[in-house]
């Protein structure tokens, strides 16, 4: 909406119009998040009702809500700062254009955005293999540490901000 109407979208205080918006986004953020907390508690239940997916899809999915978790605080930090950067005078030492992250100082969208979206890959991975009925060991393998080093990725990429 705001993106339509030629303005920022986050941390738009400029008007009452982009805050009204902005505040009415962050209490979706806290009803999103709560609700993303109770998907992952059934999620993680050992009594919840089995799925149609393999074992492997179904470990896929519940890492991608972890780092979703995990992403929805980094933005719920960007949100106390009031702002997308670890620190208010951070200057970059490169910037990426089309996106405006500033790669360098601090820039917490960068882990936001690789974590908002892991949940995505992870699921993607999982419904390659779900017709697989016996993965092999060393593909298994292959593919958690994929998936670790991305989720380490998002967390040194994170860790690298707040320095």
């Amino acid at each position: 909406m705001q993106g339509a109407r030629g303005v920022k979208s986050h941390f738009n205080i400029s008007s009452i119009s982009g805050a009204v918006i902005f505040q009415l986004m962050g209490v979706l953020i806290v009803v999103n998040t709560v609700f993303l907390i109770w998907i992952i508690t059934l999620y993680f239940k050992k009594k919840s009702k089995p799925m149609d997916i393999s074992l492997h899809m179904r470990n896929f999915i519940r890492l991608g809500l972890l780092l979703l978790l995990f992403s929805s605080l980094i933005g719920g930090a960007m949100i106390g700062l009031n702002r997308h950067l670890a620190s208010p005078d951070a200057i970059a030492t490169f910037h990426i254009p089309i996106l405006d992250w500033k790669i360098g100082q601090g820039d917490l969208r960068i882990s936001h955005f690789l974590g908002m979206h892991g949940l995505q890959l992870f699921a993607l991975i999982g419904i390659s293999i779900n017709g697989v009925s016996q993965l092999k060991k060393a593909t298994a393998v292959w593919l958690y540490s994929l998936i670790g080093l991305y989720c380490l990725a998002v967390l040194s990429v994170f860790l690298l901000a707040m320095i």
